[in-house]
């Protein structure tokens, strides 16, 4: 079954784990260790399946035994503090009993890894995984290793959410050629969910990287892939977050039409899927409100931001990385309605939040730094802003490079934006 479940098939892995749990609970009873290991497997093929609370109702009975796994549960249901803290129990426990460089141990590790970069910990989870990739290596000796490679992609993904973006293209890239080399050589298929959630990945961190048409392109050739599998279909979540990557993508590369049909249709199946409140539904609420102003229509971006602050705050909090950033597009989409004092307002209490939070030079602190040095000028405080846009020039050039989208957008004195990408839970 964990095989099954490892490649893909988790329809004949569903029906293969049915089939055993009949005569394994009758042999020996439904505490027995490995009664309750096939059930957590079980589990992880409905979690795959997007069926969401039969897996969190099977895994709450072996909470002691497979805790490693309940904290995706909960992050499926919004709860990440809650994941965070049970998923650093997990890892304590894995630690204890198999120790440091057990595969299970670092598999609890991976999982806390997500918890981290969900609960805006973004250096923690880059130094968790930085340390699983050394841990891998060491015990496969070669970078091909499906669990290598696995742990190049999640490092990459860390770095590009600690603002290291053109690092983590590179690595990105370098795993997404091991993975089509493990693919040509039918070690993996070509639908499998490593390979495809990577391929997504890739193309988020090109776009951010600033190569808007090479994402494009990746964009479209991942969302077909899923849609058109008989194994995801369109209302699984990577799927979602395909279709989210494609919009943002076609944004940034100048169609907010057919941006707006995509974000759309995907908003509407979060809510079905996820449920209407869950922070993955009002973060995506950003990138319509993204395509709903880019397409002039300021006062649905406007309604539409401060529905996803007031959601976001009381599911997260108001210094979580997610709420912070509808701030700032809450602030340009005033900025444009004329509600001047209440946009420097805003900048200014989420400037100082994101330096705490992320630190001076990370990609988001500069993007609202971008937004308040323009506010300050607007409102007469013209020495202050010039010199916010300078320090925050200086710093973007040192971090992005000069030719970066976001550099070039600075330069001209325009206001930044940014777009939500739901990360993998």
């Amino acid at each position: 079954m964990r095989y099954l479940y490892q490649i893909g098939d988790f329809s004949t892995g569903l029906v293969e784990a049915d089939r055993a749990l009949v005569g394994w609970v009758a042999d020996s009873g439904d505490r027995d260790p490995a009664v309750l290991i096939l059930q957590g497997i079980k589990a992880d093929i409905l979690w795959a399946l997007g069926r969401y609370p039969e897996a969190y109702e099977l895994r709450r009975p072996v909470l002691d035994a497979i805790t490693e796994v309940l904290g995706a549960d909960l992050r499926s249901h919004g709860d990440f503090e809650a994941a965070r803290e049970l998923d650093e129990d997990s890892l304590a426990r894995h630690r204890t009993v198999f120790g440091e460089e057990h595969q299970a141990t670092l598999f609890a590790a991976n999982n806390l890894a997500v918890d981290y970069t969900l609960t805006s910990s973004y250096a923690r989870a880059l130094e968790t995984d930085q340390r699983n990739l050394a841990d891998r290596r060491a015990a496969y000796t070669r970078d091909d290793a499906v669990w290598v490679v696995f742990s190049m992609a999640a490092l990459a993904r860390d770095l590009r959410h600690a603002g290291q973006y053109l690092d983590a293209r590179e690595l990105a890239e370098q795993a997404y050629l091991i993975y089509r080399d493990l693919v040509q050589r039918r070690i993996l298929p070509a639908g499998h969910w490593h390979v495809l959630q990577h391929a997504k990945e890739l193309s988020v961190a090109r776009r951010k990287a600033g190569d808007f048409a090479a994402a494009l392109e990746l964009a479209r050739e991942v969302h077909a892939r899923y849609t058109n599998s008989p194994q995801y279909g369109s209302e699984r979540p990577d799927t979602l977050a395909a279709g989210i990557n494609l919009g943002n993508a076609q944004r940034v590369a100048g169609d907010p039409d057919e941006a707006t049909v995509r974000i759309e249709k995907t908003v509407r199946r979060y809510r079905d899927v996820l449920g209407p409140d869950h922070p993955y539904t009002y973060g995506c609420g950003l990138n319509l409100a993204l395509v709903h102003r880019q397409l002039g229509r300021i006062e649905e971006a406007e309604t539409l931001l401060a529905e996803s602050l007031a959601g976001l705050e009381a599911r997260l909090g108001a210094d979580h990385h997610f709420t912070l950033t509808c701030v700032v597009n809450l602030a340009t989409a005033r900025s444009a309605l004329g509600r001047t004092d209440e946009t420097v307002k805003m900048g200014e209490a989420a400037l100082p939040r994101f330096r705490e939070l992320l630190g001076h030079d990370h990609p988001h602190t500069l993007v609202c730094a971008t937004n308040v040095a323009l506010d300050l000028a607007t409102i007469g405080r013209a020495e202050e802003g010039q010199a916010l846009t300078e320090d925050t020039l200086r710093r973007y050039r040192r971090v992005l490079g000069e030719e970066h989208p976001d550099v070039r957008a600075g330069l001209r004195g325009e206001r930044l934006d940014f777009d939500f990408e739901p990360p993998p839970l």
